[in-house]
């Protein structure tokens, strides 16, 4: 069974001084990290608890967001176990970041 883990990036710091933040995936032994597009100064992130504090604006909806990225994330491997397929952490990422809603852009426009 896989281990999840939401962490900050220290070692990728952007010129604001703010780190990104990721989820790990470690399956038979081999971790990958999805970005999850959300940058935090170190001071606003609860290693331990996995959550922002209270302390930043938007910190109710960017926990949110983390808990429905590590929610669907936990999904997509389930559905591979169930289907008895093994699922490296590279092709997990890879169904992650290339999931689409279903509507192409011309729909979308319309």
């Amino acid at each position: 069974m896989p281990s999840f883990k939401v962490i900050l990036m220290k070692h990728r710091p952007r010129e604001d001084h703010t780190y990104p933040l990721a989820l790990r995936v470690i399956s038979y032994r081999r971790s990958r990290y999805i970005y999850l597009s959300i940058h935090l100064h170190p001071d606003q992130w609860d290693a331990s608890e996995q959550r922002v504090l209270k302390g930043h604006p938007n910190a109710a909806y960017i926990n949110a967001y983390i808990q429905q990225k590590l929610l669907e994330t936990q999904r997509l491997f389930l559905d591979q176990e169930i289907k008895k397929r093994s699922t490296t952490p590279a092709e997990l990422k890879k169904r992650i970041k290339h999931q689409r809603n279903g509507i192409t852009f011309f729909q979308f426009a319309q």
